[in-house]
């Protein structure tokens, strides 16, 4: 409340907390709530639509951090296993190769490393590190570390059919947080469309035109396929 309120006003040293907030919350638009409760004393020090029934959002957040810090520690790291089913024999690996997560964020995340391929780079060259010159099998993600609900309830009404980038569904393998990028250029040739990372087995479907309202791309959900 200090750093919203302008230094030495009279507002600031005389008012309490609660006509503090009350005057900050005159001036933000929108629906919002508060309530802020003394430990000491028993009692609230701010309460403004207190008993207001609100969607938590990105709120939820905090208590899930709060809950795994005191639950897993500061020093708890996700981990990422690579796994085979087979013998090695003369560099050829007799089974699959297994990627098992457990819900790691960083993985394959741009804000934690230069290239997002990096962490699977790492992953061949433990392989080769084996002996292992050649897969016989097939390489194998294993997202299942959590139950089946893998969006939140209400996704698909408020993020545009669920293809808003900061709402991916939820996965125990989230590489690059399970988000591909499309990007149109136009060009007279019509557009150009970018994926980010650049990947070729995801087909694109482009039926856009230059001019007219915004456009928006959405997922087919019994296909897969993306389309704009």
């Amino acid at each position: 409340l200090d750093r919203l309120l302008p230094a030495g006003s009279v507002a600031q040293q005389s008012l309490p907390l609660q006509a503090q907030a009350e005057q900050i919350g005159s001036k933000v638009s929108g629906q919002w709530g508060v309530l802020a409760w003394s430990i000491d004393r028993d009692q609230p020090l701010i309460s403004i639509n207190a008993d207001r029934l609100f969607v938590p959002a990105s709120n939820n957040k905090v208590f899930s951090s709060i809950w795994a810090f005191d639950l897993l520690g500061p020093d708890y790291r996700f981990p990422t296993d690579l796994l085979i089913t087979g013998p090695i024999e003369n560099g050829v690996l007799r089974g699959d190769v297994v990627i098992r997560g457990s819900g790691d964020p960083a993985f394959g995340y741009p804000d934690f490393t230069q290239d997002p391929m990096d962490p699977l780079r790492l992953m061949a060259q433990a392989l080769r590190r084996r002996g292992v010159q050649r897969v016989e099998g097939g390489v194998i993600g294993d997202p299942f570390a959590f139950d089946t609900i893998l969006i939140g309830l209400s996704w698909p009404r408020d993020t545009g059919g669920g293809s808003a980038n900061y709402a991916p569904r939820v996965s125990g393998l989230p590489f690059q947080r399970n988000v591909i990028s499309i990007r149109a250029v136009a060009s007279s040739g019509g557009p150009t469309i970018e994926l980010t990372p650049a990947v070729q087995v995801v087909p694109v479907v482009v039926r856009a035109r230059r001019g007219g309202a915004p456009g928006l791309a959405g997922r087919r959900a019994r296909t897969g396929h993306l389309s704009g």
